[in-house]
């Protein structure tokens, strides 16, 4: 339990960056629950978000996103041990659940990873 918890406050302290690199490009929702990145492409970046775009390393970058979703890893897990109809087996269902819900949550112009894997960006 413990461990969701910490995971969940991981979510939020990086919700601002994670929204900022959804809406520059850099990731995307895809169909498993999780983030994926992509080129931190500096071009057609919008004006309020230029100085955070100019100053994020992409170290920065990739641990932010590993860290995200190791945690979003542990609350899906947490889903499963709380919950008595679900066992690890139905993990891959629960990516796809959690997949939905991040897609769903996606606001226009976001990168999401439809379920049969293409990408595309939300209207």
């Amino acid at each position: 339990q413990q461990k969701a918890v910490e995971a969940i406050q991981t979510i939020a302290f990086h919700a601002d960056d994670v929204d900022a690199v959804k809406r520059l490009g850099w990731v995307g929702e895809n169909n498993r629950g999780l983030l994926t990145g992509f080129p931190m492409n500096q071009d057609n970046v919008p004006k309020d978000l230029e100085n955070f775009a100019a100053r994020y390393p992409e170290k920065e970058f990739r641990s932010v996103l590993n860290e995200v979703n190791q945690a979003r890893e542990v609350v899906m897990l947490r889903v499963i041990e709380t919950n008595e109809t679900f066992t690890e087996k139905d993990l891959p269902t629960v990516r796809k659940i959690f997949g939905k819900i991040n897609r769903d949550n996606a606001i226009p112009g976001e990168k999401i990873q439809a379920e049969s894997g293409k990408w595309i960006v939300k209207k």
